[in-house]
């Protein structure tokens, strides 16, 4: 009788069951880690076992055990991370400045938290940041007349760009920049925006 094989879903489930829920949870695909918010490689045992380890896990465990807060850690780090996205954002500083080695120990330091990948932020925070800003967008047109600003320039590499603007159609509204498209030359089909 030949071996029946073994599902990743249930390999990853079975680990997950050695190494502790509260380390480690899954989508059925992919191994994740809670304490680093990181895809874990679960193909091999050995793997896991070097990710425990590593020194960004132990430092995440520490973190985690110094806290006085008794909320639930994925709750919390998916506000902290909204929360940083969205400051982040707010102020102008790119998101590729969370791979600084000073900005990371300045937050581990004073704020006592462990710093997301920039690409965890952009795959599963930027879109909920941009949704927010036009959600306020509509709220701040409501049901008035707008106005609408369309653009078209190239910038420094020779590429049309099209920016849109649009605002509400009274004294004290003011525009806000909708969305900046790069548009292909021989394009001649124009694009609709909806707010």
């Amino acid at each position: 009788m030949p071996k029946s094989k073994i599902t990743k879903s249930l390999k990853i489930h079975t680990l997950i069951a050695e190494f502790g829920s509260d380390v480690f949870c899954t989508d059925g695909t992919v191994l994740f880690c809670n304490i680093c918010s990181v895809k874990v490689n679960h193909e091999k045992k050995y793997y896991i076992q070097q990710h425990i380890k590593s020194e960004k896990h132990i430092k995440g465990l520490q973190i985690k055990k110094n806290k006085t807060q008794m909320i639930a850690p994925f709750v919390e780090k998916n506000v902290f991370y909204a929360d940083i996205t969205k400051m982040m954002i707010a102020c102008g500083i790119p998101l590729y400045k969370l791979k600084s080695v000073e900005f990371k120990s300045f937050f581990e330091k004073y704020v006592q938290e462990s710093l997301p990948d920039e690409s965890t932020l952009r795959k599963n925070y930027v879109k909920d940041c941009y949704e927010s800003v036009l959600q306020k967008i509509r709220l701040e047109i409501g049901e008035s007349p707008i106005f609408v600003s369309i653009d078209e320039t190239t910038d420094k590499a020779g590429r049309s760009v099209t920016n849109v603007i649009v605002g509400p159609l009274r004294e004290s509204g003011r525009g806000y920049l909708l969305t900046v498209e790069v548009l292909d030359k021989d394009s001649n089909v124009k694009k609709c925006w909806y707010l």
